[in-house]
């Protein structure tokens, strides 16, 4: 009995002690309090409200924490991705992104809890093993990680710049490309009017078509009135649109239904007038002295391209066994479907242009080039195109999605885009913009390569329409419809 009473003194002695012992000595705790900044805070130049937002910057023990959102990462060059199978992965890849000042319900408060961060992660392909984080781990704060700008974390492995002093607070930098607000895209007033030589063009709700010249206040000078529509209710006008291309001012607009109607095309002339050039389905550009002309008619027919060189009269060019300017794919049930394609390209004496053989070509549309002095059509790539850009000496073409680079010499074929679907490929003063669908697994929707092939912008933001000025790049952002730019040097 005296035994049993001891053993039970001695495991209710053990119990007592054990539970007087900070638990700290047996594991680290898994919450710990952090504050909101109690300095200013800038971002790559930008200003940042703790107080709302809904992923404030903190501090734990003295050291900043930056929140690693998929928005935020990105502004600063950075991307994440998660699975789990290899966890949370943080690579500094230049990526693009504007700044989205996300903000929540409430005021954050000024202290809070966080909680430590378990498990190891990447960071540029190293493992960061959970128990080699030392005294500023990665924190976890309303179910994102935090990463903490530390010097070896922040400038060694993410290249990161960053300054601090009690006048001005904490500067991070980063060293991508930096995005900021532009009031509207080339070529374009923030009211939607098209810039050309000095004047505003526009066109009214009355379908009338205007003119101002750029800095004066008066009244515009109307130059044409769009028509009534022939397929409406007698009262509503063509929906017109003004652009430039090749060096002139065009009004374009489509008269009359889908198939019997047709496309009218007016160019300013040099009185300041717009005069009828060219009508029906069709693309045409000028290079120097050289015109060409594709007639796209529906059903497409075959010897359907002319050159105009100089002041000679339009005369048939290429082949006559093929259709040019068309894509067609072959459907399993024996049709095929396609597209008009405005992709034109003149090199010396050759033309690139997308083209299939009315009677050869039962598959699909290829990239085909031809000598416009001996009007011998050429195959250029066996893949399908369905669009396609050149620079220098570099063809980037769309394949029905993928695009593929390869050289005007020949050589092997590289496709540029295995995970990521591609919406268009276009060439714009000396560089080469390619917009992609925006699908899970999309890591840019707009990527931009210069006269090298290299990348020189790539961008996580939702592109819809893109553009290259003065060596910076300008697009709209699809969901707010804003205007952004950024340098390509």
């Amino acid at each position: 009995m005296m035994k049993k009473n001891a053993a039970f003194l001695v495991s209710i002695l053990t119990l007592l002690f054990t539970l007087a012992i900070p638990q700290t000595l047996f594991a680290a705790p898994s919450q710990v309090s952090v504050t909101l900044p109690s300095f200013n805070v800038s971002l790559n130049g930008i200003k940042i409200d703790n107080a709302y937002r809904q992923y404030p910057l903190i501090v734990y023990k003295d050291i900043t924490y930056f929140p690693m959102t998929y928005n935020d990462s990105r502004f600063l060059g950075v991307e994440t991705t998660w699975d789990s199978n290899n966890g949370l992965a943080i690579n500094q890849t230049r990526v693009a992104a504007a700044y989205r000042d996300v903000r929540g319900m409430f005021v954050n408060k000024k202290t809070q809890t966080a909680t430590i961060r378990t498990g190891d992660l990447h960071l540029n392909g190293k493992v960061i093993r959970d128990a080699d984080q030392g005294q500023y781990p990665f924190l976890s704060f309303r179910n994102v990680t935090y990463f903490p700008l530390t010097w070896s974390y922040a400038v060694k492995e993410l290249g990161w710049s960053y300054h601090f002093d009690s006048k001005t607070g904490l500067a991070v930098s980063s060293t991508n490309p930096k995005v900021t607000k532009a009031a509207s895209m080339p070529g374009t007033t923030a009211d939607g009017a098209t810039l050309y030589q000095g004047y505003k063009y526009a066109i009214g709700k009355d379908g009338a078509v205007v003119s101002s010249k750029v800095g004066t206040i008066g009244k515009s000078v109307t130059l044409t009135q769009l028509p009534i529509w022939s397929e409406g209710d007698g009262k509503s006008r063509v929906t017109g649109s003004l652009y430039v291309q090749d060096g002139s001012l065009w009004l374009s607009y489509h008269q009359g239904g889908a198939i019997m109607g047709h496309d009218e095309y007016f160019r300013l002339n040099e009185k300041g007038k717009f005069e009828l050039a060219e009508s029906g389905y069709l693309t045409f550009r000028t290079f120097g002295d050289t015109k060409i002309k594709v007639r796209q008619g529906f059903p497409p027919s075959p010897n359907n391209l002319s050159v105009a060189i100089g002041t000679q009269e339009a005369k048939p060019a290429g082949d006559p066994a093929y259709v040019y300017g068309e894509t067609m794919k072959a459907l399993a049930n024996g049709g095929s479907t396609g597209s008009s394609s405005r992709d034109l390209s003149l090199i010396d004496h050759d033309l690139y242009v997308l083209a299939y053989n009315m009677e050869k070509d039962t598959d699909f549309s290829r990239l085909h080039k031809i000598n416009l002095v001996t009007n011998e059509t050429t195959r250029v790539s066996d893949l399908e195109a369905t669009g396609f850009a050149i620079i220098g000496n570099n063809v980037y073409l769309n394949s029905d999605g993928d695009l593929y680079r390869f050289s005007l010499e020949g050589g092997p074929e590289e496709h540029l885009n295995p995970e990521s679907k591609l919406a268009s490929v276009t060439e714009d003063d000396g560089y080469v913009l390619c917009t992609f669908v925006k699908e899970a697994n999309t890591p840019y929707t707009l990527v931009v390569y210069d006269l090298n092939g290299n990348i020189v912008f790539k961008t996580s933001d939702v592109v819809s329409s893109s553009a290259v000025e003065g060596g910076k790049v300008y697009y709209t952002e699809k969901e707010g419809h804003n205007v952004y730019s950024a340098s390509l040097k």
